[in-house]
């Protein structure tokens, strides 16, 4: 497949992109094939970026555009070349992000209920791992095209139908909460946990514990934390990113709070998780 050149793309407000939910919604043949094409397009531009030191940061299923031609592409490609995470660590999470959503639609299809779908299974379980997880996405691309090529015609046509409850978030999301400076990010951050706290009473669940408890870390972190007023550029992405995930934390607990969800919670936990590596890098950053 050739490079293109990502960092140039239509912006993702353009009419002739599309989201991916729209597009399966109208299209009567999604199938398997399609997710590996899609897979494919997201690692083509996420090979690009991690080669410039980029990551993309906590993709999921609805930052995903289809073109008039057919092309799976990331949102907002062109402002994350200017302010994407410059971690080595976020670039294979954005894989493992990938992966799940791969893992999402073929579950959706049934695809891996079929014995012949094996070689595709094994590259998904992979990429979903938090212990063997590919470590670039030209690996990862590389298993994939292979495990195509050794997946029957019959497996690859097997339609897609998602439940609709998988892009539900994407019709309910709350309006965005803003937050600029540390003080407004602690104030959000104990409001998170006061709402996961109530779920958890209410469901009368123990699964919300470490989700809980990487926010109160969060949290902990937070108050010790000097003022957000940047400085370096690596200090400034730091900030960017803890804020725009924290944005991002706050909507899904919004979400979670009126429809507890157990995906969405492990979402949640990787969000967390990573403000949790960013608070750690800024440290670091900010002694030297």
């Amino acid at each position: 497949m050739p490079e293109r050149d990502f960092f140039h793309q239509t912006d993702s407000l353009s009419p002739k992109l599309k989201p991916l939910s729209d597009y399966i919604r109208q299209l009567d043949d999604f199938c398997a094939g399609d997710v590996i094409l899609l897979g494919l397009n997201i690692l083509d531009a996420l090979r690009i970026f991690h080669r410039s030191g980029i990551a993309y940061g906590n993709i999921d299923i609805h930052h995903i555009y289809v073109t008039d031609q057919g092309y799976y592409r990331l949102e907002g490609l062109d402002q994350t070349a200017k302010t994407g995470t410059r971690f080595a660590a976020d670039a294979v999470a954005d894989l493992r992000h990938l992966g799940n959503i791969l893992y999402q639609l073929l579950n959706a299809g049934q695809v891996f209920d079929d014995t012949e779908s094996q070689p595709l299974k094994d590259v998904v379980m992979k990429a979903v791992s938090a212990s063997e997880s590919f470590h670039s996405a030209d690996e990862f691309m590389n298993a994939l095209s292979s495990a195509e090529a050794n997946t029957p015609e019959n497996v690859l046509d097997k339609e897609i139908v998602p439940d609709p409850g998988l892009f539900a978030h994407a019709d309910t999301k709350p309006d965005v909460k803003v937050f600029s400076t540390r003080a407004e990010a602690c104030a959000a951050v104990q409001e998170i946990r006061n709402m996961l706290k109530n779920l958890k009473r209410r469901q009368k669940t123990a699964a919300l514990n470490s989700l809980i408890y990487t926010v109160k870390c969060i949290e902990e972190k937070l108050s010790i934390e000097s003022e957000f007023k940047g400085g370096s550029p690596q200090i400034l992405d730091c900030e960017h990113q803890v804020m725009q995930n924290l944005q991002r934390l706050y909507g899904n607990a919004e979400i979670l709070k009126t429809a507890y969800d157990l995906e969405l919670a492990e979402e949640m936990e990787d969000t967390a998780a990573d403000i949790i590596s960013l608070l750690r890098q800024r440290s670091l950053l900010k002694r030297k």
